[in-house]
Parts: C-alpha cells; structure tokens; sequence
C-alpha cells in the first residue's frame, strides 16, 4: 500500500509541478536568447539597450523585456524551492485534516505509510526542483555555470576530501530537511487540532521554521565548535538532526492515530 500511496503522492506532484518546471526553462531559454541578443549588438548599441532614458524603441524594448524576464527567472529562482516544501506540507494538512481526511481515513494505511509517503514524494521533488535550477542556470549562465559546477564536482571526486567528510555533509542536508518537513507536518497537526484556518496554518509554520532555521543553525555552530572538530561536529549534527526527527515522527504518527479530528 505504500508503494501505491508513493505512486499517486508522484502523480500529484507530476501534476502540479511540471508545468511550473517546464515555465521555468522556457524562461531561462528566452534569457538566454535576449543575453545573447544584446552581446551580439555594437557597444552603443548595448549602452543604448540599458540606458532606461533611450529614444530608440527597439533598445527600450529590449531594455524593459531583458529586465523583466531577469526579473521573473530571479524570483522563481528563489521561490520554487520554498513552495516545494510549503506546498507538500499544505498537502499533508489538506490530505489529512480537512474534508479529504475522511476518504483519507477510510484507506488500510497506518500513519507511519501516509507520512512516509509524503516525505519520500516531498524529497523527491525538492531534489528535482534543485536539478531544474541547475539547469535553468545552465542555460542562462553558459560556461559561468559550468566551471561553478565543475568546482563542485571536483570537491565531491577530489581524493585527497576524506570520505566521511563528504558523507558528513550528505548526512546533514538529508537529515536537516527530514526535520524540516517533519516539523512542518507536526505544527499543522497541532494547529488542526485546534480547529485553525489554513491561513494561520501557512502564517505558523513559516515562522515556526524561520525561527527553527535560526535555531538550529546557531545549534550546528555551537557544536561544531565545541567538539573543536568540523569532520566530527558534522556528523554530530546529523545525528542531533535525526534525533529531533523521531521525536517529529513519533509526536506526528500519534497524533494522526489517536486524535486525528474528522467529525
């Protein structure tokens, strides 16, 4: 039953985002050619194109389109990754607390599958829409882009990087988002419990993980720092992290199987 509940968390986000990812590109390509446009162009015809105060209509148009979709690709560059995980953690609230929570409740899933489910599906995605940027920024940036990725790469096959520093920093993005997106679920669970509106929901959880980010943060410094060891902090703070993320999950799956509300 999980694999089928994975199966349509997938259809769900296939659904919704795609066409978000597909905008995003088509974006990043028109960047990419109004860019290569304007390089092509004479030096004063360039000036002429970023000089807001140009008489030519052409340049003017130029000008207003290159930064307008700048603009666009900006700001879904940095919102996509945002509402990926706002948006599985309003499906989790909308899947499991409001009118949907009946026909949720009839199905043979126990709490730990409906979270689960949503979790993996939730991962899943977020790693798709980092691949997307990449992408995006592929398209737009050219060789620029490249040799960024290429240094990553190099640091990530670099021989002479210790394993277990690496697998450091693999630990702590995998097990930081799982807290993340587990306390988001258990801030929407305790605010449905009380009867809330979806409004006060959004309005909580962002705060909440604002303020946890913030937390945690100055956590992983402190004990990076105190163990004097940034190897070893690393995998202290994935296992603080995986920690934190039971405690989430087991607050959550009890929550969903003793006092889900769905009179």
């Amino acid at each position: 039953m999980l694999g089928t509940l994975i199966k349509h968390e997938f259809r769900y986000i296939i659904k919704t985002f795609s066409m978000i990812y597909i905008i995003f590109l088509l974006i990043a390509l028109v960047l990419k050619i109004l860019s290569s446009t304007i390089i092509s162009l004479s030096p004063e015809k360039i000036d002429s194109a970023f000089d807001a105060s140009s008489t030519d209509p052409m340049m003017s148009t130029v000008y207003i389109a290159f930064m307008t979709i700048t603009f666009i690709f900006g700001a879904l560059s940095a919102a996509m990754p945002f509402f990926a995980i706002i948006d599985n953690i309003r499906r989790f609230q909308k899947n499991m607390f409001t009118d949907e929570g009946y026909l949720t409740n009839t199905l043979p899933v126990t709490a730990t599958e409906h979270v689960a489910a949503k979790l993996l599906a939730g991962l899943a995605n977020y790693i798709v829409c980092g691949i997307v940027l990449i992408v995006g920024m592929l398209i737009t940036g050219g060789t620029d882009t490249i040799e960024v990725l290429n240094e990553i790469i190099g640091g990530i096959t670099d021989p002479n990087i210790p394993i277990h520093e690496k697998l450091g920093v693999v630990l702590i993005l995998i097990t930081g988002f799982i807290m993340f997106i587990l306390y988001g679920y258990l801030i929407t669970a305790f605010n449905s419990m009380t009867n809330s509106k979806g409004c006060v929901t959004a309005i909580i959880v962002f705060f909440s993980i604002t303020l946890g980010i913030t937390f945690f943060s100055r956590l992983m410094s402190a004990i990076i720092l105190a163990t004097n060891s940034e190897d070893f902090g690393m995998f202290i703070v994935a296992g603080v992290f995986t920690l934190v993320s039971a405690l989430f999950w087991f607050l959550l799956t009890n929550i969903l199987n003793k006092h889900l509300n769905l009179q």
